[in-house]
């Protein structure tokens, strides 16, 4: 609040180290519009743009994530058929899994995971999982499921992840194989 104003080329002339969020992202824009088969770009902005509430945004980004990097279980949001902003705006998502995930009633979800791969998914042992994610999950259709699971303490937990012909994705993100 006692900084001067600075003019938006200023800020973006200025070494990135001194840069504020904001500009960073302007810069991030602007090298996607040159490079948009950047995937690690798209990386970068997509969580930037869900935490800025930027929701449109976030889709497109996490559209391209998975245009060029393929499906995997971080983006099984965007894998989705739709997800609802913070304003209960609904958005429609690359419908490639039936789920339609929301933030308009954020829940902190969180905690270490053990899973059991069901038939649908690439593993084969059991692994070590962890879930961290604000989002509700309002809808899932038929598909199959990718876990079984339970967390820390071993209290069962509903079957987790979905899968449809060659794509699967699951809020647990797979940390590694699990010794009993």
């Amino acid at each position: 609040p006692d900084l001067p104003d600075a003019p938006l080329e200023a800020r973006l002339s200025a070494p990135p180290e001194q840069q504020d969020t904001a500009a960073l992202l302007v810069r991030a824009e602007k090298h996607l519009v040159d490079n948009p088969d950047d995937a690690q770009g798209w990386q970068v902005v997509a969580p930037v743009y869900v935490r800025m509430g930027r929701y449109d945004a976030a889709a497109t980004a996490y559209r391209n994530i998975v245009r060029l990097t393929g499906s995997t279980s971080e983006n099984e949001m965007a894998l989705g058929e739709a997800l609802v902003d913070s304003e209960g705006r609904t958005h429609r998502m690359l419908g490639m899994l039936p789920l339609v995930s929301s933030f308009a009633e954020r829940r902190l979800t969180l905690g270490y995971r053990r899973l059991v791969p069901r038939a649908a998914c690439p593993w084969r042992m059991p692994l070590a999982g962890h879930e961290f994610h604000y989002a509700t999950i309002l809808k899932e259709g038929a598909a199959d499921r990718v876990f079984d699971a339970t967390d820390a303490a071993g209290e069962a937990l509903p079957a987790m992840g979905l899968a449809r012909d060659s794509v699967a994705g699951s809020f647990a993100h797979v940390i590694g194989p699990r010794e009993s």
